[in-house]
């Protein structure tokens, strides 16, 4: 059981699945920033495993601060991950996780957030921010995560997260970008 805590709290930022709703006003070029989709990932660690990643996360820039960065509470969405594990050490784990920044540029975008539930392997994990980002190349997107932090290691700020390092097996991921200024 430590083994699916750890290795689902790694993976708990590439799964992601939401609810939230979309201005019809939003396209590419906007004011509304958006990452959409989900799909199965390539996991080298565990290549036999179902790593599902799922995202409906939305920014709106219209900070009159004139910042490039969504205002506080201008970003939303929901996210989950699921991982199934095979071999020595069945199982499943999952998180829900409420979406508290997006940011985009271009094809790729960062998201944060926070996990808000989970499977029972995992609860000890809610409350905790992780980061995620995509990388939409089409049919080939690449996706990057954080872990939780352990020890020492400082809380993740928003709209931080890695680039895209894990490939797809299947699936795709949209990202609009937004007019920043």
């Amino acid at each position: 059981m430590a083994y699916l805590r750890r290795t689902g709290a790694v993976l708990a930022t590439i799964a992601l699945i939401g609810v939230a709703a979309v201005p019809a006003s939003a396209a590419r070029g906007g004011e509304i920033a958006s990452l959409r989709g989900s799909a199965r990932v390539l996991f080298p660690p565990s290549p036999d495993d179902d790593v599902r990643f799922a995202v409906d996360a939305h920014a709106r820039y219209r900070n009159p601060t004139g910042s490039p960065f969504p205002a506080a509470g201008d970003s939303w969405g929901t996210a989950r991950l699921t991982h199934v594990f095979t071999g020595e050490r069945p199982g499943v784990i999952w998180y829900s996780i409420r979406v508290t920044c997006l940011m985009t540029g271009g094809n790729t975008a960062t998201v944060t957030g926070e996990i808000v539930d989970a499977a029972p392997d995992g609860r000890s994990a809610i409350g905790s921010v992780v980061g995620f980002s995509v990388t939409d190349l089409g049919r080939r997107d690449r996706v990057g995560f954080t872990g939780l932090p352990t020890g020492d290691q400082p809380v993740l700020r928003e709209c931080m997260g890695p680039a895209g390092y894990f490939s797809l097996r299947d699936g795709d991921y949209t990202v609009v970008d937004a007019a920043h200024w």
